[in-house]
Protein backbone atom coordinates (compact mmCIF):
# COMPACT_ATOMS: atom_id res chain seq x y z
CA UNK A 1 0.00 0.00 0.00
CA UNK A 2 2.64 2.27 0.90
CA UNK A 3 4.70 1.72 -2.41
CA UNK A 4 0.99 2.55 -4.37
CA UNK A 5 0.57 5.60 -2.76
CA UNK A 6 3.92 7.12 -3.17
CA UNK A 7 3.71 6.27 -6.24
CA UNK A 8 0.74 7.63 -7.04
CA UNK A 9 1.96 11.00 -4.87
CA UNK A 10 4.82 11.37 -7.55
CA UNK A 11 2.63 11.44 -10.66
CA UNK A 12 0.54 13.70 -8.98
CA UNK A 13 3.13 16.23 -7.89
CA UNK A 14 5.18 16.09 -10.64
CA UNK A 15 3.28 15.13 -13.45
CA UNK A 16 1.72 16.55 -16.20
CA UNK A 17 -0.49 19.70 -15.74
CA UNK A 18 -3.82 19.54 -15.82
CA UNK A 19 -5.74 20.80 -19.51
CA UNK A 20 -7.75 24.07 -19.65
CA UNK A 21 -10.95 22.12 -20.48
CA UNK A 22 -10.83 18.88 -18.68
CA UNK A 23 -13.29 16.07 -19.98
CA UNK A 24 -15.79 15.39 -17.22
CA UNK A 25 -14.84 11.35 -16.91
CA UNK A 26 -11.31 12.99 -15.94
CA UNK A 27 -12.84 15.28 -13.49
CA UNK A 28 -14.80 12.39 -12.29
CA UNK A 29 -12.79 9.63 -11.40
CA UNK A 30 -9.60 12.12 -10.14
CA UNK A 31 -13.49 13.35 -7.66
CA UNK A 32 -14.41 9.38 -6.79
CA UNK A 33 -10.30 9.03 -5.97
CA UNK A 34 -10.44 12.03 -3.55
CA UNK A 35 -12.75 10.38 -1.85
CA UNK A 36 -11.45 7.14 -1.42
CA UNK A 37 -8.40 8.76 -0.19
CA UNK A 38 -9.76 10.90 2.15
CA UNK A 39 -12.11 7.97 3.35
CA UNK A 40 -8.82 5.81 3.49
CA UNK A 41 -7.09 8.58 5.92
CA UNK A 42 -10.33 9.10 8.10
CA UNK A 43 -9.31 5.38 8.82
CA UNK A 44 -6.50 4.86 9.64
CA UNK A 45 -7.07 8.12 11.54
CA UNK A 46 -9.14 6.05 14.17
CA UNK A 47 -6.83 2.97 13.95
CA UNK A 48 -3.97 5.80 15.18
CA UNK A 49 -1.96 5.10 11.91
CA UNK A 50 -1.16 8.34 11.68
CA UNK A 51 1.75 8.29 9.39
CA UNK A 52 -0.56 6.04 6.75
CA UNK A 53 -2.99 8.97 7.20
CA UNK A 54 -1.01 11.48 5.94
CA UNK A 55 -0.11 10.30 2.87
CA UNK A 56 -3.68 9.75 2.20
CA UNK A 57 -4.94 13.17 2.78
CA UNK A 58 -1.83 14.52 0.38
CA UNK A 59 -3.49 12.31 -1.94
CA UNK A 60 -6.71 12.77 -1.14
CA UNK A 61 -6.04 16.68 -1.58
CA UNK A 62 -4.31 16.33 -4.91
CA UNK A 63 -7.17 15.14 -6.46
CA UNK A 64 -9.27 17.45 -5.66
CA UNK A 65 -7.37 19.96 -6.83
CA UNK A 66 -7.41 17.58 -10.04
CA UNK A 67 -10.79 17.57 -9.98
CA UNK A 68 -11.86 21.33 -9.51
CA UNK A 69 -13.64 20.60 -5.85
CA UNK A 70 -12.69 23.59 -3.88
CA UNK A 71 -14.78 22.56 -0.82
CA UNK A 72 -12.94 18.96 -0.69
CA UNK A 73 -9.85 21.05 -1.06
CA UNK A 74 -10.57 22.36 1.77
CA UNK A 75 -12.81 20.14 4.32
CA UNK A 76 -8.64 17.87 3.60
CA UNK A 77 -6.45 20.90 4.78
CA UNK A 78 -9.28 20.35 7.76
CA UNK A 79 -8.54 16.83 8.42
CA UNK A 80 -4.99 17.26 7.85
CA UNK A 81 -4.52 20.19 10.35
CA UNK A 82 -6.07 18.21 12.64
CA UNK A 83 -3.70 15.05 12.10
CA UNK A 84 -0.49 17.38 12.28
CA UNK A 85 -2.25 18.45 15.67
CA UNK A 86 -2.71 14.93 16.79
CA UNK A 87 1.15 14.60 16.17
CA UNK A 88 2.73 17.42 17.63
CA UNK A 89 3.67 19.02 14.27
CA UNK A 90 1.81 22.40 15.33
CA UNK A 91 3.87 24.66 12.75
CA UNK A 92 2.27 22.29 9.98
CA UNK A 93 -1.35 22.17 11.33
CA UNK A 94 -1.48 25.73 11.73
CA UNK A 95 0.00 26.30 8.15
CA UNK A 96 -3.14 23.58 7.05
CA UNK A 97 -5.62 25.52 8.65
CA UNK A 98 -4.27 28.73 7.60
CA UNK A 99 -4.85 27.53 3.89
CA UNK A 100 -8.18 25.69 4.03
CA UNK A 101 -9.44 28.63 5.78
CA UNK A 102 -8.59 31.08 2.74
CA UNK A 103 -10.19 28.62 0.40
CA UNK A 104 -13.04 28.97 3.43
CA UNK A 105 -13.30 32.72 2.65
CA UNK A 106 -13.12 32.31 -1.42
CA UNK A 107 -16.07 30.12 -1.40
CA UNK A 108 -17.62 32.50 0.89
CA UNK A 109 -18.39 29.53 3.31
CA UNK A 110 -19.31 30.49 6.92
CA UNK A 111 -19.41 27.45 8.13
CA UNK A 112 -15.86 26.42 6.69
CA UNK A 113 -14.31 29.89 8.38
CA UNK A 114 -15.98 28.94 12.10
CA UNK A 115 -14.83 25.71 12.09
CA UNK A 116 -11.24 26.82 10.81
CA UNK A 117 -11.23 29.75 13.48
CA UNK A 118 -12.14 27.04 16.47
CA UNK A 119 -9.64 24.84 15.48
CA UNK A 120 -7.27 27.67 15.74
CA UNK A 121 -8.56 28.50 18.99
CA UNK A 122 -7.26 25.13 20.03
CA UNK A 123 -4.05 25.48 18.43
CA UNK A 124 -3.43 28.67 20.25
CA UNK A 125 -4.37 26.90 23.76
CA UNK A 126 -1.76 24.05 23.25
CA UNK A 127 0.73 27.32 22.72
CA UNK A 128 -0.73 29.01 26.10
CA UNK A 129 -1.63 32.36 23.94
CA UNK A 130 -4.78 32.74 25.87
CA UNK A 131 -5.73 35.84 24.89
CA UNK A 132 -5.73 34.64 20.91
CA UNK A 133 -7.62 31.66 21.81
CA UNK A 134 -10.66 33.65 23.23
CA UNK A 135 -10.68 36.00 20.74
CA UNK A 136 -10.73 32.99 17.85
CA UNK A 137 -13.20 30.76 19.92
CA UNK A 138 -15.23 33.97 19.98
CA UNK A 139 -15.23 34.72 16.61
CA UNK A 140 -16.00 31.15 15.90
CA UNK A 141 -19.42 31.47 18.15
CA UNK A 142 -20.50 34.37 16.04
CA UNK A 143 -20.23 32.59 12.85
CA UNK A 144 -21.61 29.55 14.07
CA UNK A 145 -24.43 31.87 15.22
CA UNK A 146 -25.07 33.63 11.72
CA UNK A 147 -25.37 30.64 9.96
CA UNK A 148 -27.32 28.64 12.75
CA UNK A 149 -25.33 26.09 13.52
CA UNK A 150 -26.21 24.46 16.77
CA UNK A 151 -23.32 21.78 16.87
CA UNK A 152 -20.65 24.37 16.28
CA UNK A 153 -22.05 26.77 18.91
CA UNK A 154 -21.58 24.06 21.55
CA UNK A 155 -18.25 23.00 19.95
CA UNK A 156 -17.26 27.01 20.24
CA UNK A 157 -18.94 27.21 24.04
CA UNK A 158 -16.36 24.13 25.60
CA UNK A 159 -13.14 25.71 23.41
CA UNK A 160 -14.34 29.03 25.32
CA UNK A 161 -14.97 27.70 28.60
CA UNK A 162 -11.98 25.76 28.48
CA UNK A 163 -10.02 29.12 27.59
CA UNK A 164 -11.48 30.58 30.69
CA UNK A 165 -10.97 27.82 33.68
CA UNK A 166 -6.83 28.31 32.13
CA UNK A 167 -7.84 31.87 33.13
CA UNK A 168 -9.31 31.23 36.62
CA UNK A 169 -12.67 32.93 35.19
CA UNK A 170 -14.38 29.92 36.66
CA UNK A 171 -18.20 31.38 36.66
CA UNK A 172 -17.74 32.66 32.95
CA UNK A 173 -16.15 28.88 32.58
CA UNK A 174 -19.12 27.01 34.31
CA UNK A 175 -21.49 29.23 32.57
CA UNK A 176 -19.88 28.08 29.02
CA UNK A 177 -20.25 24.64 29.46
CA UNK A 178 -23.61 24.86 30.55
CA UNK A 179 -24.38 26.43 27.53
CA UNK A 180 -22.83 23.52 25.82
CA UNK A 181 -24.49 21.20 27.57
CA UNK A 182 -28.13 22.71 26.97
CA UNK A 183 -27.62 22.84 23.20
CA UNK A 184 -26.05 19.14 23.23
CA UNK A 185 -29.38 17.87 24.90
CA UNK A 186 -31.32 20.10 22.57
CA UNK A 187 -29.75 18.26 19.86
CA UNK A 188 -29.96 14.75 21.29
CA UNK A 189 -26.05 14.52 20.93
CA UNK A 190 -25.34 11.77 23.85
CA UNK A 191 -21.13 11.92 22.84
CA UNK A 192 -21.43 15.78 22.56
CA UNK A 193 -23.21 16.23 25.72
CA UNK A 194 -20.85 13.45 27.09
CA UNK A 195 -17.86 15.59 25.66
CA UNK A 196 -19.38 18.73 27.39
CA UNK A 197 -19.93 17.01 31.20
CA UNK A 198 -16.32 15.62 30.73
CA UNK A 199 -15.51 19.23 30.06
CA UNK A 200 -16.90 20.51 33.32
CA UNK A 201 -16.00 17.61 35.60
CA UNK A 202 -12.01 18.71 34.48
CA UNK A 203 -13.46 22.24 35.50
CA UNK A 204 -14.41 20.93 39.34
CA UNK A 205 -11.12 19.15 39.25
CA UNK A 206 -9.04 22.19 38.34
CA UNK A 207 -10.93 24.09 41.24
CA UNK A 208 -10.48 21.17 43.81
CA UNK A 209 -14.55 19.68 43.95
CA UNK A 210 -13.60 16.26 43.40
CA UNK A 211 -17.39 15.47 44.25
CA UNK A 212 -18.78 17.39 41.33
CA UNK A 213 -16.28 16.23 39.63
CA UNK A 214 -16.94 12.58 39.69
CA UNK A 215 -20.68 13.29 39.23
CA UNK A 216 -20.00 14.80 35.78
CA UNK A 217 -17.58 12.17 34.60
CA UNK A 218 -20.14 9.35 35.83
CA UNK A 219 -22.54 11.26 33.70
CA UNK A 220 -20.26 11.05 31.40
CA UNK A 221 -19.47 7.71 31.41
CA UNK A 222 -23.00 6.64 30.56
CA UNK A 223 -23.57 8.55 28.01
CA UNK A 224 -20.81 7.07 25.80
CA UNK A 225 -21.89 4.07 27.20
CA UNK A 226 -25.78 4.96 25.57
CA UNK A 227 -23.54 5.74 21.83
CA UNK A 228 -21.38 2.64 22.40
CA UNK A 229 -18.53 5.30 21.88
CA UNK A 230 -15.80 2.92 23.77
CA UNK A 231 -12.83 5.89 23.10
CA UNK A 232 -15.40 8.16 24.94
CA UNK A 233 -15.91 5.24 28.05
CA UNK A 234 -12.37 5.10 28.46
CA UNK A 235 -11.73 8.66 28.04
CA UNK A 236 -14.02 9.33 30.85
CA UNK A 237 -12.74 6.00 32.81
CA UNK A 238 -9.29 7.51 33.32
CA UNK A 239 -10.71 10.87 34.17
CA UNK A 240 -12.28 9.03 37.35
CA UNK A 241 -8.84 6.97 37.75
CA UNK A 242 -6.84 10.56 38.04
CA UNK A 243 -9.58 11.37 40.57
CA UNK A 244 -9.14 8.44 42.90
CA UNK A 245 -5.62 8.54 42.47
CA UNK A 246 -5.36 12.11 43.90
CA UNK A 247 -7.43 10.98 46.71
CA UNK A 248 -5.49 7.78 47.30
CA UNK A 249 -7.73 5.40 46.57
CA UNK A 250 -5.01 3.07 44.81
CA UNK A 251 -7.02 0.03 44.53
CA UNK A 252 -10.09 1.22 42.69
CA UNK A 253 -7.81 3.66 41.22
CA UNK A 254 -6.20 0.34 39.57
CA UNK A 255 -9.30 -0.86 38.02
CA UNK A 256 -10.77 2.31 37.33
CA UNK A 257 -7.64 2.24 34.45
CA UNK A 258 -7.96 -1.58 33.56
CA UNK A 259 -11.02 -0.54 32.72
CA UNK A 260 -10.03 2.65 31.05
CA UNK A 261 -7.36 0.77 29.06
CA UNK A 262 -9.52 -2.46 28.24
CA UNK A 263 -12.20 0.37 26.31
CA UNK A 264 -9.11 2.12 24.70
CA UNK A 265 -8.03 -1.35 23.24
CA UNK A 266 -12.00 -1.86 22.01
CA UNK A 267 -11.33 1.39 20.67
CA UNK A 268 -7.86 0.75 19.02
CA UNK A 269 -6.70 3.75 20.17
CA UNK A 270 -2.81 3.19 20.83
CA UNK A 271 -2.63 6.92 22.53
CA UNK A 272 -4.85 6.05 24.76
CA UNK A 273 -3.31 3.19 26.00
CA UNK A 274 -0.33 4.77 26.72
CA UNK A 275 -1.97 7.68 28.56
CA UNK A 276 -3.37 4.52 30.87
CA UNK A 277 -0.27 3.08 31.10
CA UNK A 278 1.46 6.11 32.15
CA UNK A 279 -1.05 6.97 34.64
CA UNK A 280 -0.44 3.47 36.41
CA UNK A 281 3.06 4.52 36.46
CA UNK A 282 2.30 7.32 38.89
CA UNK A 283 0.11 4.87 40.46
CA UNK A 284 3.18 2.79 41.04
CA UNK A 285 5.02 5.33 41.97
CA UNK A 286 2.78 6.52 44.46
CA UNK A 287 2.66 3.07 45.62
CA UNK A 288 6.59 2.77 45.72
CA UNK A 289 6.46 0.33 43.22
CA UNK A 290 9.67 1.53 41.33
CA UNK A 291 9.93 -1.55 39.63
CA UNK A 292 5.85 -2.01 38.07
CA UNK A 293 6.21 2.06 37.47
CA UNK A 294 9.10 1.56 35.38
CA UNK A 295 7.29 -1.46 33.74
CA UNK A 296 4.53 0.42 32.41
CA UNK A 297 6.60 4.03 31.60
CA UNK A 298 8.35 1.46 28.97
CA UNK A 299 4.67 0.30 27.89
CA UNK A 300 3.98 4.11 27.72
CA UNK A 301 6.58 5.00 25.64
CA UNK A 302 6.47 1.71 23.04
CA UNK A 303 2.94 2.79 22.42
CA UNK A 304 3.61 6.57 22.00
CA UNK A 305 6.50 5.83 19.28
CA UNK A 306 4.76 3.47 17.73
CA UNK A 307 1.29 6.22 17.47
CA UNK A 308 3.91 9.00 16.87
CA UNK A 309 2.99 11.20 19.59
CA UNK A 310 6.43 13.40 20.93
CA UNK A 311 4.10 15.21 23.57
CA UNK A 312 3.07 11.72 25.06
CA UNK A 313 6.97 10.74 24.83
CA UNK A 314 7.64 14.09 26.66
CA UNK A 315 4.94 13.64 29.49
CA UNK A 316 6.26 10.14 29.82
CA UNK A 317 10.11 11.57 30.07
CA UNK A 318 8.93 14.06 32.57
CA UNK A 319 7.57 11.30 35.23
CA UNK A 320 10.00 8.97 34.31
CA UNK A 321 12.74 11.54 35.55
CA UNK A 322 10.38 11.99 38.88
CA UNK A 323 10.69 8.54 39.21
CA UNK A 324 14.73 8.58 38.87
CA UNK A 325 14.65 10.94 41.73
CA UNK A 326 12.82 8.41 43.66
CA UNK A 327 15.51 5.84 43.07
CA UNK A 328 18.20 8.66 43.73
CA UNK A 329 19.79 8.33 40.54
CA UNK A 330 20.24 11.60 39.93
CA UNK A 331 22.32 11.90 37.10
CA UNK A 332 19.94 9.71 35.54
CA UNK A 333 16.94 11.54 36.34
CA UNK A 334 19.05 15.25 34.76
CA UNK A 335 19.66 13.41 31.54
CA UNK A 336 15.70 12.41 31.03
CA UNK A 337 14.45 15.37 32.39
CA UNK A 338 16.63 17.35 29.42
CA UNK A 339 15.33 14.90 26.94
CA UNK A 340 11.74 15.75 28.15
CA UNK A 341 12.48 19.68 28.19
CA UNK A 342 14.02 19.04 24.74
CA UNK A 343 10.53 16.94 23.18
CA UNK A 344 8.50 19.67 24.65
CA UNK A 345 10.45 22.32 23.37
CA UNK A 346 9.94 20.61 19.65
CA UNK A 347 5.97 20.44 20.32
CA UNK A 348 6.11 23.92 21.34
CA UNK A 349 4.51 23.49 24.75
CA UNK A 350 5.08 25.98 27.26
CA UNK A 351 3.35 24.19 29.90
CA UNK A 352 5.36 21.30 29.98
CA UNK A 353 8.70 23.16 29.72
CA UNK A 354 7.88 24.86 32.92
CA UNK A 355 6.58 21.73 34.54
CA UNK A 356 9.85 20.29 33.86
CA UNK A 357 11.76 22.82 34.34
CA UNK A 358 10.29 23.06 38.20
CA UNK A 359 11.31 19.25 38.68
CA UNK A 360 14.45 20.27 37.48
CA UNK A 361 14.97 23.29 39.79
CA UNK A 362 13.56 20.47 42.86
CA UNK A 363 16.08 18.38 41.46
CA UNK A 364 18.86 20.35 41.41
CA UNK A 365 17.96 21.91 44.71
CA UNK A 366 18.61 18.58 46.16
CA UNK A 367 21.44 17.99 44.70
CA UNK A 368 22.75 21.56 46.29
CA UNK A 369 23.00 23.29 43.64
CA UNK A 370 20.82 26.60 44.27
CA UNK A 371 22.42 28.92 41.36
CA UNK A 372 20.95 26.31 38.52
CA UNK A 373 17.82 25.68 40.40
CA UNK A 374 17.17 29.23 40.41
CA UNK A 375 17.97 30.11 37.11
CA UNK A 376 15.57 26.25 36.25
CA UNK A 377 12.87 27.75 38.61
CA UNK A 378 13.02 31.74 37.03
CA UNK A 379 12.20 30.39 33.61
CA UNK A 380 9.64 28.46 34.86
CA UNK A 381 7.92 31.21 36.09
CA UNK A 382 8.64 33.38 33.38
CA UNK A 383 6.78 30.17 30.90
CA UNK A 384 4.49 29.96 33.45
CA UNK A 385 3.55 34.35 33.03
CA UNK A 386 3.24 33.98 29.83
CA UNK A 387 0.33 30.75 29.82
CA UNK A 388 -1.25 33.10 32.92
CA UNK A 389 -1.03 29.74 34.67
CA UNK A 390 -1.25 31.19 38.51
CA UNK A 391 -0.96 27.66 40.34
CA UNK A 392 2.74 26.93 37.99
CA UNK A 393 3.51 30.45 39.00
CA UNK A 394 2.52 29.82 42.99
CA UNK A 395 4.80 26.60 42.45
CA UNK A 396 7.34 28.03 41.42
CA UNK A 397 7.70 31.03 43.30
CA UNK A 398 7.53 28.34 46.30
CA UNK A 399 10.73 27.08 44.73
CA UNK A 400 12.42 29.87 44.09
CA UNK A 401 12.13 30.74 48.44
CA UNK A 402 13.32 27.20 48.86
CA UNK A 403 16.70 28.09 47.25
CA UNK A 404 16.56 31.41 48.72
CA UNK A 405 15.73 30.35 52.26
CA UNK A 406 18.93 27.64 51.20
CA UNK A 407 21.36 30.86 50.93
CA UNK A 408 20.07 32.31 53.70
CA UNK A 409 18.24 35.40 51.63
CA UNK A 410 15.53 35.56 54.54
CA UNK A 411 13.89 38.74 52.84
CA UNK A 412 13.64 37.65 49.56
CA UNK A 413 12.72 34.19 50.66
CA UNK A 414 9.92 35.70 52.54
CA UNK A 415 8.87 38.01 49.58
CA UNK A 416 8.84 34.77 47.61
CA UNK A 417 7.05 33.07 49.51
CA UNK A 418 4.12 35.45 50.34
CA UNK A 419 3.80 36.24 46.73
CA UNK A 420 3.01 32.14 46.29
CA UNK A 421 0.40 32.10 49.13
CA UNK A 422 -1.84 34.99 47.35
CA UNK A 423 -1.09 32.93 44.34
CA UNK A 424 -2.53 29.82 46.29
CA UNK A 425 -5.51 31.40 47.64
CA UNK A 426 -6.69 32.84 44.32
CA UNK A 427 -6.58 29.07 42.95
CA UNK A 428 -8.57 27.76 45.92
CA UNK A 429 -5.58 25.72 47.61
CA UNK A 430 -5.78 27.02 51.18
CA UNK A 431 -3.55 24.90 52.79
CA UNK A 432 -0.85 25.85 50.56
CA UNK A 433 -1.33 28.91 50.89
CA UNK A 434 -1.72 28.57 54.41
CA UNK A 435 1.80 27.02 54.33
CA UNK A 436 3.37 29.52 52.24
CA UNK A 437 2.02 32.14 54.83
CA UNK A 438 3.33 30.27 57.91
CA UNK A 439 7.07 30.36 56.03
CA UNK A 440 6.79 33.75 55.11
CA UNK A 441 6.29 34.96 59.24
CA UNK A 442 9.04 32.51 59.98
CA UNK A 443 11.71 33.91 57.95
CA UNK A 444 10.20 37.87 58.59
CA UNK A 445 10.99 37.37 62.34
Amino acid sequence: MASRHNALFQRLAHGRSTPRLPDPKFIGDNFTRAESWKREGDLQVQRDQLGRAVESYRLSQKFYIAAENAIGEANTLHSLGNLYYRRDKLQLAEQSYQTAMQVYIKLDNKLGQANMHLCIANLEMRTSKLDAAEASSTLALKLYEEVENLSGQMGALTSLGEVQKRKMHIDSAKQSYDKAIQISVQLKDEVKEANARKSLGDLYTHVGKPTDARHEYDLAFDLYTQASDSYGRGYSQTAIGDLQLVAGQYDEAEQTYIRALEFYVMASSLIGQGDVHKSIADLRIRQENLKGAEESLNKAMKLYEESRSPLGLAHTLLLMGNMQVKQDLYAFATETYQRALETYTEVNDGTGEANTLKSMGELELLRNLPDAAEKSYTRALELYEGADNRLGQANALAGLGDVQESREENVLAASSFKKAAKLYGEVQLGHWEEVCVTKAQELSE
